[in-house]
C-alpha cells in the first residue's frame, strides 16, 4: 500500500484503490497481557462513493509495546468486471517505531505475504520467502501512527489551527526524508514528510484539532493524526480518482 490505505488497488486495477491493513488473531500465552485496547472503524471512499471498510484494533500492552491488529476489504464493480482487495495483519510497535510486521494481501487473486523484524542492523524483510534488509526506522504504509521521529513537536509550532480546505500557513514543518515500507507487496519506498499544521476536522462525528502531515515523494499522500499520533483520515489522488479514509467510530476499553 504504496498509499497507504489508499493507494494500492487503484495502481494495481487500471484505476483502482488499495488499503493496507491486518486482522484479529488469537493472542499467544507469552505475549505481554493488554493495559488497553482501542478499536477504530474507517470507511473508505473513492470519487466520493463508498467502496470499502478498514477497521483497526490496537493493543497497548504492558511491556510498553502497541500491537496493531488490522482488517480491509475493497470492491470496485466495473460493470464488465469485478475487482477485489484483501488486505489482513499484525504490526508490533515500540519506543517509537516498528519492530515485527506479518501481513497478506490478495489484490485480485493476486496474493503477497510478508513479514519483517527488528535486528541490530535495521529491519530483515521477507516477501514471499525473498529476504532483504530495510532500515531501522523504516515507516510502514499503513501509516495508522506517526512514527517518534516524525512527529511534530509543538514547541516548533508557527501557526495556529485552521479549517480543513481553508488557506494553510505559508509555511508547514521542514520536510523530513523517509524510509517507507509498503505493507503490502514489501516494496521499500522513499518520501518525505512535511507537517502542514494543525487543522479542525470531523473525527468520528465530532470536530476536532488534528495535526496535517503531507507525504511526497515515491507516493503521494495527506495524513491527519489526533492527539494520540493515531490515524484519523488519509487523502490522496490515484489515477485521477480522489481517494478517501476517514474515522467513524472509535471505541475503548
Amino acid at each position: 500500500m504504496a498509499n497507504g490505505i489508499l493507494g494500492k488497488v487503484l495502481i494495481h486495477a487500471s484505476a483502482a484503490l488499495a488499503i493496507g491493513c491486518l486482522a484479529m488473531q488469537p493472542a499467544r500465552a507469552d505475549e505481554p497481557r493488554d493495559v488497553e485496547r482501542e478499536t477504530r472503524e474507517f470507511k473508505i471512499s473513492v470519487d466520493s462513493k463508498p467502496r470499502g471498510q478498514c477497521k483497526m484494533t490496537i493493543h497497548k500492552r504492558d511491556d510498553g509495546s502497541d500491537k496493531l491488529h488490522i482488517d480491509a476489504g475493497l470492491t470496485f464493480d466495473y460493470v464488465v468486471y469485478v475487482y477485489r482487495y484483501r488486505s489482513t495483519g499484525t504490526e508490533v510497535w515500540k519506543e517509537g517505531r516498528l519492530v515485527e510486521l506479518e501481513n497478506t494481501a490478495d489484490l485480485n487473486k493476486t496474493r503477497y505475504r510478508l513479514s519483517a523484524k527488528a535486528t541490530e542492523k535495521g529491519l530483515r524483510l521477507s516477501v514471499d520467502g525473498n529476504q532483504s534488509d530495510l532500515p531501522a526506522d523504516a515507516w510502514p504504509t499503513s501509516y495508522w501512527r506517526i512514527p517518534d521521529r516524525l512527529a511534530h513537536r509543538e514547541s516548533d509550532e508557527k501557526s495556529g489551527v485552521v479549517t480543513a480546505g481553508a488557506s494553510k500557513p505559508a509555511e508547514g514543518g521542514k520536510a523530513k526524508k523517509v524510509s517507507l515500507l509498503d505493507s503490502d507487496k514489501g516494496q521499500n519506498l522513499r518520501g518525505e514528510v512535511q507537517y502542514v499544521g494543525a487543522e479542525m476536522i470531523s473525527v468520528a462525528g465530532k470536530r476536532k484539532s488534528c495535526a496535517h502531515y503531507r507525504v511526497s515523494g515515491e507516493v503521494q499522500v495527506d495524513l491527519w493524526y489526533d492527539d494520540a499520533r493515531r490515524l484519523v483520515r488519509q487523502e490522496g489522488v490515484e489515477s485521477g480518482h480522489k481517494t478517501l479514509l476517514e474515522l467513524t467510530r472509535l471505541t475503548t476499553e
